[in-house]
């Protein structure tokens, strides 16, 4: 029996959205291709599971 996604806890979705963002983003990051999102907020909506996400970037020196 599946769990619609919608009903999926929070702390599920949250693990598994970071887990997906940094692995889609680690090379871009690393290569300092997303610095412009320095200061500023990315959303990520997704509304077939009611789940909206914001993340920035923030450069270590």
């Amino acid at each position: 029996m599946s769990v619609p996604v919608k009903l999926t806890p929070f702390a599920l979705k949250r693990q598994v959205l970071e887990q997906v963002l940094s692995w889609q983003f680690r090379q871009a990051l690393a290569d300092g291709e997303l610095e412009f999102l320095e200061g500023c907020w990315l959303s990520i909506h997704v509304r077939d599971i009611g789940l909206k996400w914001y993340t920035t970037v923030e450069m270590k020196n």
